[in-house]
């Protein structure tokens, strides 16, 4: 478990029309996501963390980590926070076995040379 995840204070909010979050009087910028003009109006999670960091979530998706004053932090690119859930890796897996089951039924069964008299 990511304990600086769960040892934190974190509060809802919604992005202003400037791309900022303000939590406690800190304003907190965002910077500009990829895909997506603005964040104005996206509801969000920001998180203040026991270092005195916040970090602004959008689900799983962590849209800026900041220093106690609001600056952003270097390196602070939107990233998931967890890998790809469990489930995406078993429907892919059964999909591949899917495929090869129906390769084997499109082949059909093989008889040896003389097994059909």
């Amino acid at each position: 478990m990511d304990l600086n995840t769960i040892l934190c204070e974190e509060d809802d909010r919604v992005v202003s029309a400037d791309n900022v979050v303000r939590f406690d009087g800190v304003a907190l910028q965002l910077a500009k996501q990829r895909g997506r003009p603005t964040c104005a109006g996206l509801p969000v999670v920001v998180r203040r963390h026991l270092d005195g960091t916040h970090s602004v979530w959008r689900g799983v998706m962590a849209l800026g980590y900041f220093d106690g004053t609001g600056r952003l932090l270097a390196g602070s690119a939107p990233r998931p926070a967890a890998p790809a859930p469990l489930w995406t890796t078993l429907v892919y897996s059964h999909r591949s076995r899917a495929r090869g089951e129906r390769t084997a039924r499109r082949q059909g069964a093989r008889l040896p040379i003389g097994a059909d008299e």
